[in-house]
């Protein structure tokens, strides 16, 4: 087993790259950095079983002393890769938080790699940091004024550019779910519960053409270790440069298409005044007035559950009311690694899988007998998982890529370096519930 160093191991993406290592590979290398315990991390008993395997250090990412001592092996043998899963990515965070969270935090552990000669740095940035309005390309002055975070992985993915001493790949994943996600599909779903609950229809302010592409965050793991044997075993050096996400073209409206499936509500789509609201007054009036519908609501939900406190919540901001665009094109990490993805689409059992999670987490009501009992299209009524599963590989084999192109692909004369278990061992053994 090679050295592994995770950063940020505790947190929704470090989580599942720790849970595949331990259940596919021995673990005897691995260490994970944090500042919050996996017992403060609200984490699963899947999850909980994998942290049980690794060494786990708690440390405060922005401080170069503690970062040090992370860093510091006993045999004084360097780390063969350090993941950076670290990164603040909530939303409507403080700017001074994304400049320490992101851009010190990267500076300081990749000039730790540095020092302790670290063969490779896998930073997991962001695909939010591509223009609204330029296909693939990094223009900041385009970049949406609510992307902050944005602007800071941008600098902070620059910075490791430059480091001409340290062999870098960084990752730009789309909007990444899947069990544990806190965030920004985890917030639509609770608002179609809540008006599932009340029987009245959704309302998104957003066209449903807006492209927000997404990749599963079992997905994720895998790519991360694959790129990393993909280098290793390739004999390369210096910078790569990749975006993740998953077959579909996900947009607003299908992603709102597959929530209304599942609980069985109406969406109505109000994009044509949204400009207007968010360059007046009334911006903070409309936003006030949709977390006073559903913020109430879903707490009533989850008291009548016998749930006294759960860190999901439906509250809106102006990130969620008019999100950037993400599009983006993930053919170069699946035509130079042989990446496939496993999960090729947000599908209404992905999101089941969530909702038991949270569920086991008690952070969603249980039982919950709103949910509509179905399948996605095409999948069928048989309750035939496995044959669902295999119909899904065969069609990430055949991979379909986006519309958008990036400049032409120098392959270089690599050989592939994908580990057979790679292919054939799921994140889990449920990974036919996925589909």
């Amino acid at each position: 087993m090679p050295r592994v160093l995770i950063l940020g191991g505790a947190s929704f993406y470090g989580r599942w790259l720790v849970t595949y290592l331990v259940e596919n590979y021995k673990t005897g290398n691995v260490r994970v950095l944090d500042k919050t315990t996996p017992e403060c991390s609200l984490l699963s008993s899947r999850c909980r079983r994998a942290f049980a395997e690794v060494e786990f250090q708690q440390c405060n990412l922005t401080l170069a002393d503690a970062v040090e001592q992370g860093f510091q092996r006993s045999d004084g043998q360097p780390w063969d890769v350090v993941y950076n899963l670290a990164c603040e990515r909530r939303l409507d965070m403080p700017e001074h938080a994304y400049e320490e969270s992101i851009c010190t935090l990267t500076h300081t552990c990749a000039d730790a790699a540095v020092r302790h000669k670290a063969k490779l740095f896998v930073q997991v940035s962001s695909a939010s940091v591509y223009s609204d309005y330029h296909e693939d390309v990094i223009d900041v002055s385009q970049l949406s004024p609510l992307s902050v975070s944005a602007r800071h992985f941008y600098r902070a993915d620059q910075t490791l550019l430059r480091k001409k001493d340290l062999n870098v790949i960084i990752m730009r994943p789309s909007i990444v779910y899947g069990p544990g996600d806190p965030h920004f599909i985890a917030q639509m779903m609770m608002v179609g519960r809540v008006h599932r609950e009340s029987n009245t229809p959704v309302y998104s302010y957003l066209s449903p053409d807006r492209h927000l592409n997404t990749v599963h965050v079992h997905d994720l793991a895998r790519a991360l270790w694959h790129v990393f044997l993909w280098y290793r075993d390739s004999g390369r050096e210096g910078h790569e440069v990749f975006n993740i996400t998953d077959l579909d073209d996900s947009t607003n409206g299908s992603l709102w298409s597959i929530i209304s499936r599942l609980f069985n509500v109406s969406v109505k789509f109000h994009w044509w005044f949204v400009s207007k609201i968010l360059t007046s007054a009334t911006a903070n009036r409309v936003i006030a007035e949709a977390n006073a519908k559903v913020i109430p609501a879903w707490s009533r939900l989850l008291r009548q559950a016998g749930i006294q406190d759960a860190p999901l919540t439906p509250y809106f901001n102006r990130y969620h009311l008019l999100p950037p665009t993400v599009q983006v094109d993930g053919t170069k990490l699946c035509a130079l690694t042989g990446f496939e993805c496993l999960v090729p689409r947000v599908s209404i059992l992905a999101l089941k899988d969530m909702i038991r999670e949270w569920q086991e987490l008690r952070c969603w009501p249980l039982p919950d007998t709103t949910i509509v009992d179905s399948y996605d299209e095409g999948a069928g009524g048989n309750g035939n998982h496995a044959g669902r599963y295999v119909d899904e590989i065969v069609k990430a084999s055949t991979r379909r890529p986006h519309r958008r192109h990036k400049a032409p692909i120098s392959h270089g004369s690599s050989k592939s370096a994908v580990d057979p278990s790679d292919r054939i061992i799921p994140l889990h053994s449920n990974m036919s519930d996925l589909r």
